[in-house]
């Protein structure tokens, strides 16, 4: 065992350790001011001190008198270890079970990405994973009960998997249950994700092409279809603590923009919602749930969106000028009982959400010109280089889950809360990011050492 062959990946995990340990033990996080109720409802926990949106809590109280409800989801299975022998819910144990987790996907990630033949690519391979993937915007999601931040490191390990069979040119027989059940995890965390779940699904499939043994294949195959086949399940059938306000939001935050209600075949007297937040005493005042939620659905959504272009591309517009805000306002709070200033954002490592919110454009334009010369070229590839057509299928794969989240907020959420509601994408487009810096670059330079071979030609 070489340990240079390591070198990359462990200066990966020490830099994003380093990292780790800052936003931990500060710590960082998202601040509250009352809009995570459901969701502590669904933990039985309460506010040990009064919520508010200056600061974000680090710990919460457990109601021992209400029974427990059934895990619903991969966050609350976790949320449950966060639970000590005080009945205190502390969320720093989260953050810990998280940056684990964290470390071993960008160890997967910059292994399986490694090249053996430029090795200085595998360097920029690791700089660029701590440099996106160690930012205050994907990180200070940890201190949290959100379940952002388990959304990144389970979708890193499984693509790191990913890659890694493709390296090596074989998927080992224990590695396809490691990578489903992964995957699984991912999927069992919303509806999105268990979309962009049932897509590495059949790209786990389409790894058996790589197996060197009948027995692998008949393993990959079944792992792969089972991923899909229950990915798909969950993303149809899956409801959210919060799905009542999401589909609420998606309605009057985006549906009433453009047209009246009665297009979806609702009472246009709900139009007055227009605009309105979300709150119990609306919802008991306009009888919604007889007139609302039980006469509505996300299919006709989708349906008056496919039937609406005019206001599909408004709202697309709409979130496309928030698309690469990996760090809103809210995002990288300090502790309450800090000395920090009432809503004070951390400074340090957060380069690459500034870099990225101040010189990328944030326009539709932008996002559908990305995009068409992302798959432009990947397309021209699988055409013309046969031998590199399962790689580049993860990539196009990559990106088709990447178009798919920049979309499904205007459905899912009516664009509301973006920050949140994008943050698959950015991650999904940052690993496009750096495939196509990487092996992109790769690609251009053994083009140029076979032309320096065989005609003496240097470009």
């Amino acid at each position: 065992m070489e340990i240079k062959k390591y070198l990359p990946q462990t200066i990966t995990v020490l830099l994003s350790l380093i990292i780790l340990l800052f936003v931990i033990n500060i710590p960082l996080g998202v601040a509250d001011g009352g809009g995570l109720h459901k969701t502590m409802e669904k933990l039985n926990l309460y506010y040990l001190n009064p919520p508010t949106d200056n600061y974000f809590q680090t710990s919460f109280g457990v109601d021992l008198n209400k029974q427990d409800k059934p895990v619903a989801n991969t966050f609350e299975y976790v949320a449950k270890l966060a639970i000590d022998s005080k009945n205190i819910f502390n969320v720093k144990i989260i953050g810990y079970i998280l940056s684990g987790l964290l470390l071993i996907g960008l160890f997967i990630f910059v292994r399986g990405g490694r090249s053996d033949k430029f090795i200085w690519t595998n360097y920029a391979l690791a700089g660029l994973s701590v440099l996106i993937f160690a930012d205050l915007g994907y990180l200070t999601f940890f201190n949290t009960l959100y379940t952002e931040g388990l959304t990144l490191v389970l979708l890193l390990i499984s693509v790191g998997l990913l890659l890694y069979c493709h390296n090596i040119k074989n998927v080992p027989i224990y590695i396809a249950p490691i990578l489903a059940i992964s995957t699984l995890a991912f999927s069992f965390i919303g509806t999105l994700q268990a979309i962009v779940g049932a897509i590495i699904g059949i790209l786990i499939m389409r790894t058996g092409l790589l197996c060197d043994k009948k027995i692998n294949w008949y393993v990959v195959g079944i792992c792969g279809g089972l991923v899909f086949m229950v990915a798909t399940k969950f993303a149809v059938g899956y409801k959210p603590v919060d799905y009542e306000k999401n589909i609420y939001n998606s309605v009057f935050f985006g549906v009433v923009n453009h047209e009246s209600v009665s297009t979806l075949g609702l009472n246009p007297k709900l139009d007055d919602l227009k605009g309105k937040f979300y709150t119990d005493d609306i919802a008991k005042s306009y009888n919604l749930q007889d007139e609302f939620f039980n006469k509505v659905s996300y299919g006709k959504i989708t349906a008056f969106y496919t039937t609406h272009i005019g206001a599909f591309l408004g709202e697309f517009k709409n979130v496309s000028s928030n698309a690469f805000f990996l760090r809103p306002s809210y995002l990288g709070n300090f502790a309450e009982g800090s000395n920090a200033q009432p809503k004070e954002q951390a400074k340090g490592f957060n380069l690459y959400s500034f870099l990225k919110a101040k010189f990328i454009p944030n326009t539709a334009f932008f996002v559908f010109l990305m995009f068409a010369i992302y798959f432009a070229v990947l397309i021209y590839m699988y055409v013309t280089e046969r031998e590199r057509r399962l790689i580049l299928e993860v990539f196009i794969a990559l990106g088709l889950a990447a178009a798919i989240c920049i979309k499904m907020p205007i459905i899912l959420s009516g664009g509301f809360e973006l920050g949140r509601a994008l943050y698959m994408f950015n991650i999904l487009f940052d690993l496009m990011l750096i495939s196509a810096l990487i092996a992109g670059g790769r690609v251009l330079l053994e083009r140029r050492e076979n032309l320096t071979k065989k005609y003496g030609i240097r470009q």
